[in-house]
Parts: C-alpha cells; sequence; structure tokens
C-alpha cells in the first residue's frame, strides 16, 4: 500500500510521476511506514520496534500505522496535524512560498495554527513543563479557530458529501457551479491535478480561484492572449521610439575639413580657426533641428614622415574640437606636390554618422595638387612619374561610397590645382568647385555650400523614399550559441550539427526595402556578381542588406527569368545563410580563444537572415539578407578561396586555421573578407558529405578546397599562429620555423567594429575600455542595449508556443520583437526547422510537449495537456479509465465523453 505514495505528495514536480499525491500523506515519513508495512508482512509476533526510519537527517514525521490511522479520522479543514509546520517564526508563515529561497518550507502554514506546538498535538510535548515557547492547545480547540478564516462558516470540508444521487443536505450547488474536487479539500485526493478545481478551504473564494484543473487542450487562455495584446502594444511603442530615433539620425550633418597643412597654408589655417563659431551660428539660426559635428584631417608630404598626417574624429563637442585643431600648425613640406590622396585615406577612418539618410559634407581646402603627372602641370613633384593610373580617382570612389547624401567643396586658392579638381569632378558628380578665394572667405563659402547641399539632399532621400516597397515574408535567422564556452563537447559532432541544434529563430515581418539599386552599397570588384539591396526588417527592428545575384536582375530587366535561374539563385540564398551560420559561431570561439591575448581584435560575421517572401521581389521568394554594415567604403578582401592570400593583411589567415582545428580538421573557412573586423560571404570547405548543407555551395572545393588552403594559401604560419599554439598536424609543412610576422593593423582602438548581440546591429566600441571593464566576452552588446539590460523589468508571461508561464525581460522583448511570447526552451526545440507533427486535438506544434499515442495500429500525437486529460477520463458506462484503447472523436474529446472499446 505505502509502496505507491509519493513522498513530495502536494508538492511532487515530476510530471510523469503515477502514485498517489493525497495531502493526507504530507510531512509523514514514507519509508518508515513501508518499513512498518514490510514488518507486519512477515508475520512477526513482536511490536514494530523502530522509532523512526534511520535517517538522521529526515525531519519529517515517523507515525506508526496505528498513529497514522487515528489522526486520518481528524482533519481541520482538509488538514491534518502532521500537514503542519511546527518551526518557531518559519519565514514561510510571513511570505509566499517561494521555492527559490533557501528558507523554503514543503509543509503548510495557516495562521490559526501559527506557533501552536504540533509536537504536543501528535505525541506529548517534551518541554511541556520546562518552559515550551510554543502554545499548547487540543486539535479540537483549533477546529473552532480555524472556522473563523473560512468564506463559508456553515459548513467545513469534513462534512461535504461528493456521493452521486444522494439526498443528504451536505451537497451545496456553488461547489458543483464552482468545480471544486471535494476528495481534495478533505485531503485524500490521489491526483495532483484531476477534472475538477484543486484548492484549499480557506481559499474557496468565486472571485480568488485559479482554474487550475485539467481541461480540454483546445480551450483557449483569455489571461495569456491579454497579455500577449499587453506586450503588442509595447511593441508598437517601441516601433515608435525607433522612428523617432531614426529621424534624429537622419538629421545629422557631418562636417570634415581635409587641408594642407604645409607652411603655405598657414594664413587658411589661421582663419579656419575662427570661422568654425560662426559657422554653427549662422547655420543653425536659419535651420533648426539638425546637428552638426566636425571632423578634421591635415596632411604634408612624404618628407614630413611622422608628421604627414594629423586628425581629429568627428564630434559634436565644439569647444574641444576647436582647442584641438588649434594645436595644429601649418608647417613642412617639400616639393610643390602634396600628398592629398592620403589625406582622403585617412578621412575613410573616421567615424562617420552610420544613419543612411545623414548628410557629409566635406570640404578640400588646398594650394598644391596631388602627386602625378596626370594631375598637374608642374615641375616641381618628387614622384610624378611614380603614381599609377587612377591613383587618386580609386581612393576617391571609395570616399564617395560612405553614404548617398555626400557632397564634396574644393575650395579654390589658385590655378596649380585646376587640373586635379577636374578629374575628381569626373568620378564626384555631387562635387562643387568654387572661384579662387581668399581665406577670409572660408566662413561664407561653407555656409553657402551647407545650405546648397542640403538642399540637394531633400531631393534625394525624397528619390530614395519613393523607390521603396513593402513586402511581407517569414525569416530565418541564427542565435550565436553563447553558452559553448560552458560545454564539454566533442568539436567534430558539435559543428556537423549546428544548423540542427536549435539555434534557428524563425517568424514573420515586413520588408521596407529600397528598390533602387544603392551605387554607394555595390562592390568595387568588377567580377562581383551580387547586387545589394537596402531593407529594413520591422519585426527584428534592424536595417539589413538583401543580397541578389546580378544575372537575376539583369534577366528581370531583359524580361528573360525563366523558373531555373530562379531556382538555382533561391538555392544560392539557401546555402549563403548555412555558411554563414557556421562563420558566424566560428568568428565567436575564435573572439572567446583570443579575448586573453594583446593585440589581436575580435572578429564578427554579420548575422544571416533567410527571407521566404510572399510576394516575388526580382522574381525570387526566397532571398538572402545580412547586417547592413555602413563602412562599405573600407571594404577589403584578405583571402580567396583559392591560392591567394593579401601578404599585407596575412594574419587575418590565422581565423582560417583556427577554424580547421577547432573543427576536427572537418572544414576551413576561406575567402576572407569584409569592413575592418566585420567579415561576410564566407566560403567554406569542407569534407564532402560531412555537412550537408555546406555542399550546395558553389565555392565549395571540398577536399580539393582544403588541400589548397594547407598547402598554399597557409604555406606558411602567421605570428597569431604561434601565439594560439595552432597546429600543423594536418599540413604538408609540420614545422613553424618560416613564420610571418606581420602583425595586426588596428588603426583606432577608440573606434572598432562589432556586432550587437541582441539586436544584431553594427556598434562601435573603445577595445581598450573593453578590456580594462572585463567585458569582452565578445557576446558584444551596444549601448543602448546594455543601458536597456540595467534597467530592465522582469515580466510573467504565458508561452505561446506550450502554453506554460515563464519570465522575460521586457526591454529585451520590445528590443528583439522576433522573441516576443515564446519562452527559452521552445525558442530552441520548436522552430519551423524541427516542427515535424501536431496535436491531434488542439493542432499546437509545440515539440517540447507532444507525445506519442498508440491506438492498436493508429499512431497519433497528443500535447501533454491533452495527455493528462484524457488519463482522468472514466468510462460513461463501466467506469474504469481510459486505456488507449480508442481514439476519440474532436466533439467526444471537448466534452469528456468516452465510452471504452468493451462497452
Amino acid at each position: 500500500m505505502y509502496s505507491k505514495i509519493c513522498q513530495d505528495s502536494i508538492n511532487c514536480k515530476n510530471e510523469n510521476c503515477q502514485l498517489d499525491h493525497s495531502r493526507i500523506y504530507l510531512g509523514l515519513c514514507i519509508r518508515f511506514l513501508i518499513m512498518e508495512e514490510q514488518w507486519v508482512q512477515n508475520d512477526s509476533d513482536d511490536d514494530f520496534p523502530n522509532k523512526n526510519c534511520g535517517d538522521q537527517e529526515c525531519r519529517l514525521k515517523h507515525l506508526d500505522q496505528s498513529k497514522f490511522k487515528a489522526f486520518s479520522q481528524s482533519s481541520i479543514n482538509g488538514l491534518f496535524p502532521h500537514n503542519l509546520c511546527g518551526i518557531q517564526n518559519c519565514p514561510s508563515h510571513e511570505s509566499s512560498k517561494d521555492e527559490s529561497t533557501l528558507n523554503y518550507c514543503k509543509l503548510i502554514h495557516k495562521p490559526w495554527a501559527k506557533n501552536i506546538c504540533i509536537a504536543n498535538i501528535i505525541n506529548t510535548c517534551k518541554k511541556k513543563d520546562k518552559g515550551c515557547v510554543f502554545i499548547h492547545k487540543d486539535w479540537k480547540e483549533l477546529k473552532y479557530i480555524a472556522k473563523d478564516y473560512s468564506n463559508f462558516k456553515s459548513s467545513c470540508p469534513e462534512n461535504l458529501c461528493d456521493k452521486q444521487n444522494c439526498k443528504c443536505d451536505e451537497h451545496y450547488s456553488w461547489i458543483t457551479k464552482l468545480n471544486l474536487c471535494i476528495p481534495y479539500l478533505k485531503g485524500i485526493c490521489p491526483k495532483k491535478k484531476c477534472l475538477k478545481i484543486h484548492v484549499q478551504w480557506e481559499n474557496v473564494n468565486p472571485k480568488a480561484i485559479i482554474e487550475n484543473c485539467i481541461t480540454p487542450c483546445t480551450r483557449i487562455h483569455h489571461q495569456q492572449l491579454s497579455q500577449d495584446q499587453y506586450i503588442q502594444l509595447q511593441c508598437e511603442k517601441a516601433q515608435f521610439l525607433k522612428l523617432k530615433q531614426t529621424i534624429s539620425q537622419s538629421n545629422i550633418i557631418d562636417i570634415v575639413f581635409i587641408m594642407d597643412l604645409t607652411g603655405s597654408m598657414k594664413p587658411w589655417k589661421e582663419e579656419m580657426d575662427k570661422a568654425i563659431y560662426e559657422i554653427i551660428q549662422q547655420f543653425d539660426s536659419t535651420n533648426k533641428g539638425y546637428q552638426m559635428r566636425f571632423g578634421f584631417v591635415g596632411y604634408r608630404d612624404e618628407c614630413d614622415k611622422n608628421d604627414k598626417i594629423t586628425y581629429i574624429n568627428l564630434t559634436h563637442e565644439i569647444e574641444e574640437f576647436i582647442k584641438q585643431i588649434s594645436k595644429f600648425e601649418a608647417k613642412g613640406g617639400g616639393d610643390v606636390a602634396e600628398d592629398v590622396v592620403a589625406g582622403f585615406e585617412k578621412a575613410l577612418e573616421l567615424n562617420f554618422s552610420q544613419h543612411e539618410e545623414s548628410l557629409l559634407c566635406t570640404f578640400l581646402i588646398a594650394d598644391a595638387p596631388c602627386h602625378g603627372r596626370q594631375y598637374h602641370d608642374l615641375k616641381s613633384d618628387d614622384k610624378i612619374d611614380q603614381v599609377g593610373e587612377n591613383y587618386f580617382e580609386n581612393a576617391l570612389l571609395r570616399f564617395k561610397k560612405i553614404k548617398e547624401c555626400n557632397f564634396l567643396c574644393n575650395i579654390k586658392i589658385n590655378n596649380s590645382t585646376d587640373k586635379m579638381f577636374q578629374k575628381m569632378q569626373a568620378v564626384f558628380p555631387l562635387l562643387t568647385i568654387t572661384t579662387k578665394k581668399e581665406p577670409k572667405e572660408i566662413c561664407d563659402q561653407v555656409l553657402f555650400t551647407l545650405r546648397q547641399s542640403l538642399s540637394k539632399s531633400k531631393i534625394i532621400k525624397s528619390n530614395m523614399q519613393q523607390q521603396q516597397i513593402l513586402i511581407q515574408a517569414n525569416f530565418q535567422k541564427f542565435k550565436i550559441d553563447e553558452n559553448i564556452q560552458n560545454q564539454q563537447y566533442n568539436k567534430v559532432d558539435y559543428w556537423k550539427n549546428l544548423v540542427n541544434a536549435n539555434y534557428l529563430r524563425q517568424g514573420g515581418t515586413t520588408l521596407q526595402i529600397q528598390k533602387q539599386i544603392i551605387e554607394s552599397l555595390q562592390s568595387e570588384d568588377q567580377n562581383c556578381q551580387t547586387l545589394v539591396f537596402k531593407a529594413f526588417d520591422t519585426m527584428n527592428n534592424m536595417h539589413i542588406v538583401l543580397k541578389v545575384p546580378k544575372y537575376i536582375v539583369d534577366l528581370h530587366q531583359q524580361g528573360k527569368l525563366d523558373n531555373q535561374s530562379i531556382e538555382k539563385a533561391e538555392k544560392q540564398a539557401e546555402s549563403r545563410f548555412y555558411s554563414s551560420i557556421y562563420a558566424c559561431q566560428m568568428a565567436h570561439v575564435f573572439n572567446l580563444t583570443t579575448s586573453k591575448f594583446e593585440g589581436i581584435p575580435p572578429l564578427f560575421y554579420v548575422l544571416p537572415i533567410c527571407y521566404t517572401l510572399k510576394n516575388p521581389f526580382y522574381g525570387m521568394t526566397k532571398v538572402y539578407g545580412e547586417t547592413f554594415i555602413n563602412i562599405q567604403h573600407q571594404f577589403k578582401k584578405y583571402t580567396t578561396n583559392h591560392h591567394h592570400s593579401d601578404p599585407k593583411y596575412y594574419y587575418y589567415s590565422v581565423f582560417s586555421h583556427f577554424s580547421f582545428i577547432e573543427s576536427g580538421y572537418t572544414f576551413v573557412i576561406t575567402d576572407l573578407q569584409g569592413c575592418v573586423n566585420i567579415l561576410s560571404d564566407p566560403s567554406i570547405q569542407t569534407k564532402k558529405g560531412e555537412i550537408p548543407t555546406l555542399d550546395q555551395d558553389e565555392t565549395n572545393h571540398y577536399e580539393k578546397g582544403i588541400e589548397i588552403f594547407l598547402q598554399t594559401q597557409h604555406k606558411q604560419c602567421s605570428y597569431y599562429c604561434q601565439l594560439l599554439q595552432l597546429t600543423r598536424n594536418q599540413f604538408q609543412i609540420k614545422n613553424m620555423e618560416n613564420v610571418d610576422q606581420t602583425k595586426w593593423l588596428i588603426y583606432d582602438k577608440t573606434h572598432q567594429y562589432g556586432i550587437c548581440a541582441k539586436c544584431n546591429q553594427m556598434l562601435q566600441f573603445d577595445l581598450d575600455a573593453q578590456k580594462a571593464e572585463n567585458l569582452v566576452s565578445y557576446s558584444m552588446n551596444c549601448q543602448q542595449c546594455r543601458q536597456e539590460s540595467a534597467d530592465d523589468k522582469v515580466i510573467n508571461s504565458y508561452c505561446k508556443c506550450c502554453e506554460e508561464p515563464f519570465q522575460s525581460f521586457q526591454n529585451l522583448q520590445l528590443r528583439c520583437q522576433s522573441e516576443i511570447g515564446i519562452c527559452q526552451d521552445c525558442k530552441k526545440t520548436c522552430s519551423a526547422f524541427n516542427q515535424k507533427d501536431s496535436c491531434f486535438y488542439c493542432l499546437r506544434k509545440c515539440q517540447k510537449t507532444l507525445k506519442e499515442l498508440r491506438v492498436k495500429d493508429q499512431v497519433i500525437y497528443i500535447c501533454k495537456k491533452s495527455f493528462q486529460y484524457l488519463e482522468l477520463l472514466t468510462c460513461k458506462k463501466c467506469q474504469k479509465p481510459y486505456k488507449s484503447d480508442i481514439v476519440l472523436n474532436k466533439d467526444d474529446y471537448d466534452q469528456g465523453v468516452y465510452q471504452c472499446a468493451a462497452c
């Protein structure tokens, strides 16, 4: 008998436990009762000799069978003496029972039994005459005290009758109406939950009862829906704040002065120092609502060596800007021609506003041309025949691509720059060349150009907005496994199963797509076969780019697009998505490994997203997207997926070497390219058949690709391979005697780029500051997400997938809106990729709760709630419980009507 009793009683957390959970056993040592039961079964003539179970730490009541039987006949409001806590001032008397606290007590606490000596009721208090601190009352006395704590004083659970067709006076219509479980009120219901409501007698109140009985899984939780509606309203608020932030950022005007700082420019430098304040005051008085930031690049010539370049990053702190610029001197210089190109190349590294609709105005103030015969008619040029074709034009093209609203003004000082200015104008259509100016005219010229540029930018923005289209879409995106550092794992198995390991998220969204081909976003590589389109993902709350094969756009514009071409392009989009997933996770592991080493900045891959569109875009319904990186002008190719590795950036190949070792020699990530330390478009060389999702990539050359990397592209290790102690066991040349010593070129540690792990947007950070604060786990968070996390509030929700309660952070849900209303477990186990079956009755696809039900030769799947509900049904004729002998139709299931196969 007692072996079928659950020791945890009403506190049992095991959902599959089939033992008896009656409250009458709460507080008793079931092991002790089993020991006595076995003693009796052995037909011993002696009394059971044990006084306890033998466990010195056991704090449960040790009642023999006779005493337990006596107490079971005497309860108060369905409670028994051994159910009650006997600890003086137990914290659970005063506060709600929180299982997460150390003071959590599993026994029952009632105000009418507070500080009552339970030991004296069960046995005899040994301290009764020796100063016992508890109050000594008989059990019967407590019954009258407890009555005052009940909402219904005319009766008590002990008197209630639950017999059917009985005519006695202890049947109450309100108990039937409230669907209360009378056995539970009495403390003898063996189920943790049944078809009726479980509630203790003192809590019986129609206004306060929470529906905790088992119901058909087809019923809707109205409370859950109202919670979801609340969150949805908060989402709309978040989208408004995002719009407000976007408007603010679009009104930034970045003003950059690129200036010749050789000795002849001293009057211009002095005049510019004075002009800054006046420019701000006059412009602000006529153009309200704009934020101006100033930046400066000063250049000289090769002979000035360490003094060749000086600069100030863009800032709105005007006084500090003027203070810094006043420290620069106009000095030096050799031949007449100067290194103008070095000035523009340095300007490319400035911290420009990342918003695509912000405005950039650059002023070139120079009294001499750049080096090269094609740019001037001077004789005084030490490098007149030493610069290549399009030497200046190539740098200017990269500068032009910083943003669409990009204006350049060349302030003419003399005629020597005319030829260079003409070359510049051919490359930069929005270039303005002034007439010959004097130093005192600089303020008026800057103000005039700013006003003209502002007027033109409004036309450009209007044209961009007219080209936007809205398309509804479903998305799949990758969530980095941030817990990998806390795991012991088999490398080969981990990477083989990465895509199937529940790190994919899915949902619905609307894309706001810029249909026009924006030139500044396109690759400079003439062989590039991909076109880039800017878009905004409303649900994920982020700016993205969509990448479409060039041949698709060409065929679409020619009216020759066919299904075969579309199918090929959509397969490319999918393979690109999976390759980027592997690169993203590998970069995260690389950053965790290298975070303790000086001189290695973190590497990031843009977040990959695969969209399935409701309406086609250039004929395609499946397209690849990724985080928008607004530093396209700094895009570089460091290695290829063949033999080449740029010697200047050879240190990047340490990541490829690392990927080969970390994956257990299964694959190597090649074709490293991107903007500074944010990479994209990886090509992964794998062993054929090892990772099927990567086999579809046309750039994957399988074992041949790995062999090329080992024997040619990474023939020698870099200094950083040696630093990380990466093995060369699989290489043809196994020793590290010949090591490339090129050190990592980190231009500006105060303005490093990264990808926020929460909102997936591009961010900037100070590398040294991050290390000093011990924040470099490289699950990097932007400033806004960090601030929101610090101020975050925990909210209680019901998961829309499994219908279980869970806690989440409000700001995080609003920031990453695709995660709303889904618990962490369901995000991992119930993605669209894992949803194979659904509940036969409620049609829910929660894989966490689905169970297989076999009825003869038929197999159906039902959810956990349905399984619990069916377990409690009894045959309407023979009253036997449901034994999976028939499949109930949906109407009988909803009404709880079951007739077994035998009847």
